[in-house]
């Protein structure tokens, strides 16, 4: 499925990750990331998570209410999956919705 929607350049990507042990999942709901079974007991250093492209879920003009809720509740799942001290978290975001998301969050 990620290859389909982000071309077959990922593969090698996503093989690195796989090869340096990360846990990849696909099709999650990041703002309930323990009620998600592979992930249930696991703690983790780094989270990252892919921001979907705002252009994909909602004119500019409305992208701020679709998405302030959702990331600020991705954020507070995440930090309980961290392990602590020094747990990070990682949101990639494409730049032109940068403006968007920093004037809500």
């Amino acid at each position: 499925q990620v290859q389909v929607k982000y071309g077959q350049g990922v593969t090698a990507s996503l093989q690195a990750l796989e090869r340096m042990s990360a846990t990849l999942l696909h099709e999650v709901d990041a703002t309930k990331l323990s009620e998600c079974k592979p992930l249930a007991g696991k703690k983790f250093d780094r989270i990252v998570f892919n921001f979907p492209d705002l252009a994909e879920v909602a004119p500019h003009e409305e992208a701020k209410e679709v998405t302030s809720e959702p990331l600020s509740a991705f954020l507070a799942s995440a930090t309980n999956m961290l392990q602590r001290p020094g747990g990070e978290i990682h949101v990639a975001v494409r730049s032109r919705d940068l403006a968007t998301l920093g004037q809500k969050v």
